[in-house]
């Protein structure tokens, strides 16, 4: 019973709107402009991969699952990725068969190691530390070979100034030359993309 009042109040209601709307558009000079109406909007479909690096790969077979019949029907509306997710977006963006199947070749591919590696002056800054624990450990005259190697370090890490500017540790050349084996066009996809903290060139 006491829905059907709920219901029966909100029709009410909104026939009390509907005739205060029309009461105000009827009190509108004639020279005032008025909206177009709205037209009724169509379901999106996005797809959004996000990062976090090894996550990429595992990210390329569901994607060769989900478009598994991409030949008939491309399934989304946009793609979105961010870092390794924006890789394999730029695949499902070209939304064929093919560019599926070279996103999960690029995971495949990929070597264990030397795809990301730490910035020269990052690496000095880890050698320098390495070398400071090693200094705790051992007396002298052990601990002064230790730190003379750390002070080392330090020096080839560069002035301080361009340490400041560096706005990451990470090195992306290996990626880089992976990705670069499979090159594309704007004009090749099929469906809008989104690319989120990439450094897209």
């Amino acid at each position: 019973m006491k829905v059907s009042r709920f219901a029966f109040l909100g029709a009410l209601g909104g026939a009390a709107a509907a005739a205060a709307a029309t009461r105000a558009q009827a009190a509108l000079p004639p020279w005032y402009p008025l909206p177009p109406p709205l037209k009724p909007r169509l379901p999106t479909r996005a797809l959004v991969l996000s990062g976090a690096g090894a996550r990429g790969a595992y990210e390329a077979g569901v994607m060769k699952w989900l478009y598994r019949n991409i030949d008939a029907e491309q399934p989304y509306d946009f793609v979105s990725g961010t870092s390794a997710g924006a890789i394999n977006a730029s695949f499902a963006a070209r939304a064929t068969s093919a560019s599926i199947a070279q996103a999960a070749q690029l995971w495949l591919g990929m070597p264990q190691a030397g795809v990301m590696t730490l910035i020269p002056p990052a690496q000095h800054a880890v050698n320098a530390a390495d070398q400071f624990q090693e200094s705790t450990e051992h007396g002298y005259p052990r601990k002064l070979r230790y730190l003379s190697k750390a002070n080392s370090e330090i020096k080839a890490m560069g002035p301080k100034e361009d340490l400041v500017k560096i706005m990451g540790v990470v090195s992306s050349d290996g990626i880089d030359g992976l990705v670069k084996k499979y090159p594309f066009t704007i004009a090749e996809m099929k469906t809008g993309l989104i690319i989120n903290a990439t450094n897209m060139t």
